[in-house]
């Protein structure tokens, strides 16, 4: 998903035989009404470059994710589950600040997948999250929920949503694990077990995406969108910025990023802007009054406001304290 050229820029400059674990829609829905972490810009460095998980330390970006995965060449991998270890450690200790540490393991059925798990359980750090590449079916998040368990605060679980058979196996890879707390499309291996051709507009991901995104909201988890590539293109963060606000207004909570440059613009397309803020106190300020009144629907500055508003309003103030908007 995340080309090793890209990476390389960034900074310069299994199968379980248990019983599935059933998540339950009550569940879910407490954990999202308990107020997840924002997670406006998912930043991916590699952990074969100690350089650039030094330099992540200090970018503020809502989520670091220490990438195990694409972002490591495969002569790589065993120096960079190494030097995850040090770097989780560092974080527990607050080196990245406001940062979330997310760590993305190799797919479970490859060569290196399992490995990653049995690291991150040795290094008795864990990440805040674990994300799970190439997941088609629920028995890779029982199996990592199974192990990361062991952790007295086991991390959350990430999954990684990249082919048609992920897609059809929503229902059961979003009811596998109390433990999983966000979906991330990822555009470019889709459009690739597709053979789709990939376009600025999007249009060839739009059914998987909104797919993805409508599973995501069914069993209260958080929506992570597609990367965009061209950092160093002309007009390249005019479309980063296009492309996270039509995200934003879909219903996604953050976008992958792959250069440290992306992370300002993705932090402001997702978090709800000072008008935005005002309009939606003023919705609750007044809905609150009309309800004691015992009026349910009502006009507002020219809008006519229902119960359907007042839910977006309230839903809006709580990712605008989520993001320290208020």
């Amino acid at each position: 998903m995340v080309v090793i050229p890209a990476m390389r820029a960034f900074f310069s400059h299994a199968t379980s035989s248990r019983t599935p674990l059933i998540i339950s829609r009550s569940y879910s829905s407490a954990r999202k009404a308990g107020g997840a972490r924002p997670r406006r810009a998912w930043l991916y460095v590699p952990a074969s470059s100690p350089k650039m998980m030094g330099k992540a330390q200090r970018l503020g970006a809502d989520t670091v994710c220490l990438d195990l995965e694409d972002g490591v060449a495969v002569s790589a991998k065993e120096l960079a589950r190494n030097q995850v270890i040090p770097v989780l450690r560092s974080a527990c200790d607050g080196a990245f600040g406001r940062s979330e540490v997310a760590a993305r393991i190799n797919p479970l059925d490859s060569l290196f997948g399992k490995q990653d798990i049995e690291s991150l359980l040795r290094g008795e750090a864990p990440p805040d999250a674990v994300v799970l590449p190439k997941v088609e079916r629920a028995e890779d998040v029982w199996f990592a929920h199974e192990r990361l368990s062991q952790f007295d605060k086991p991390p959350d679980i990430i999954v990684l949503v990249e082919s048609p058979a992920a897609l059809l196996s929503l229902d059961e890879i979003c009811t596998a694990s109390p433990l999983l707390t966000a979906l991330i499309f990822g555009g470019d291996d889709y459009a690739a077990s597709v053979g789709a051709t990939r376009t600025p507009s999007n249009m060839e991901l739009s059914f998987a995406r909104n797919m993805m995104l409508l599973h995501a909201a069914r069993y209260g988890l958080q929506a992570i969108d597609i990367v965009n590539i061209r950092y160093k293109t002309a007009g390249g963060m005019f479309d980063l910025q296009k492309e996270a606000h039509d995200a934003c207004n879909l219903g996604f909570c953050g976008k992958q990023l792959i250069h440290p440059t992306q992370v300002p613009y993705a932090h402001a397309a997702f978090a709800p802007s000072q008008d935005a803020v005002c309009r939606a106190q003023a919705i609750i300020s007044h809905s609150g009054l009309h309800e004691n009144r015992g009026v349910g629907a009502f006009e507002l500055n020219g809008e006519m406001i229902d119960a359907p508003t007042v839910k977006q309003a309230e839903k809006l103030l709580a990712r605008a304290r989520a993001c320290d908007v208020i």
